[in-house]
C-alpha cells in the first residue's frame, strides 16, 4: 500500500503523509506497536477507492466481511489469516463514516481519533479542505479541537509529537 500509495497523482500522497502523522502520534501516546501499525495501515487505506480497489476487495484480502465490520471487526478467524488489514478496515471505516457525518471523534476509539487527528493537520496544512493554513495553524486549531472534538490525551501525543519536530527542524 505504501509504495502504491506514495506514486499516487491525484493526491499527492495525502494517505502517506497522514500515516507518518499517525505514527508520530502513536508514538507519542505510547501505544503498542501492534496499534501503531494498525492506525498506519488505515491511514494508507484513505485513498484505494481512487486507484479503482473497491471495499469488497480489501475486504476479500483481509479475509473479513460486511458482517464482521458490522460486528466491529471482532472475528477471531479474519483477525488471524488479515493481520494487520483485518485489523485496520474498521479503523479505516469508522473514520470514514464519522469524517463524512461531521460527527466529533471524541467518543470514537483512541486509533480512529490518532487517525482522524493525522488526517485534520495534514488537510489543513496542504489545502485539501479549500484552504491552505501553516501547519503552526493548523497545530493551534487541532489543540484547540482538545476535549471537545479530540480526547485530550490525543491531542496530548499530537502536540508532543510535532513540538518535538518543530524542534528538531529549528535545530
Amino acid at each position: 500500500l505504501q509504495h502504491v500509495l506514495s506514486h499516487e497523482k491525484y493526491s499527492v500522497a495525502h494517505a502517506y503523509r497522514v500515516s507518518m502523522y499517525t505514527t508520530k502520534i502513536s508514538e507519542a501516546m505510547g501505544l503498542d506497536p501492534q496499534s501503531t501499525e494498525d492506525v498506519r495501515t488505515a491511514a494508507l487505506l484513505q485513498n484505494v477507492k481512487e486507484l479503482g480497489i473497491s471495499h469488497d476487495i480489501l475486504y476479500k484480502a483481509a479475509n473479513v466481511s460486511h458482517d464482521d465490520l458490522a460486528q466491529g471487526g471482532k472475528n477471531a478467524k479474519a483477525d488471524a489469516t488479515g493481520g494487520a488489514l483485518a485489523r485496520a478496515i474498521p479503523i479505516y471505516n469508522a473514520h470514514q463514516e464519522l469524517k463524512k457525518s461531521g460527527q466529533s471523534l471524541i467518543d470514537a476509539p483512541i486509533e480512529v481519533q490518532v487517525l482522524g487527528v493525522a488526517d485534520a493537520y495534514e488537510s489543513l496544512i496542504s489545502g485539501a479542505d479549500g484552504r491552505k493554513i501553516s501547519p503552526q495553524q493548523a497545530e493551534e486549531i487541532i489543540t484547540k479541537s482538545s476535549g471537545k472534538r479530540y480526547d485530550s490525551m490525543v491531542v496530548d501525543a499530537f502536540a508532543k509529537a510535532f513540538a518535538e519536530q518543530a524542534k528538531g527542524a529549528g535545530a
